[in-house]
């Protein structure tokens, strides 16, 4: 009787060993669909007044994409711009990439915030220049260097 407690409590361990490993492995290599993406580079917010509008531009680099989180506000004018359709994204070897698409509110009113997306270039750029056209007569550049 000794031998098969010994053998049982051997297998209930074993068993409970195996269990803990495998829950660890989950917990710490699961994907959590609902986390932001990893920032790679988290660069600095910059903003700019064109005639009324206040345009602000935070980038985000991640490892799928260059993101964009822009905010305009105005007192003035209707914030009518489809930021996807007049947004360019260039690098220092004047490579120039379109947004994906565009996160956010939609055209009108005076307040309009959100997310433009654009792919990565193929090689990792040293510089980064967004342009929005548009807004004012030669729309606005932000630039950053990486």
């Amino acid at each position: 009787m000794e031998s098969k407690t010994k053998l049982s409590i051997f297998i209930t361990l074993l068993f409970m060993a195996g269990a803990v490993g495998l829950l660890s492995y989950f917990l710490l290599n699961r994907a959590y669909p609902n986390t932001p993406q990893v920032k790679l580079n988290n660069l600095n917010t910059k903003s700019l007044t064109v005639g009324s509008v206040i345009v602000a531009v935070t980038p985000l680099i991640t490892g799928a994409s260059y993101e964009f989180d822009i905010e305009l506000n105005t007192h003035s004018v209707e914030l009518n711009y489809d930021l996807a359709a007049v947004a360019v994204l260039t690098n220092e070897k004047k490579q120039t990439l379109k947004p994906i698409k565009w996160e956010g509110d939609k055209p009108g009113g005076h307040h309009r915030e959100g997310k433009l997306i654009f792919p990565k270039f193929n090689n990792r750029p040293k510089a980064l220049n967004l342009t929005i056209n548009e807004i004012g007569e030669e729309g606005v550049n932000f630039k950053w260097e990486l």
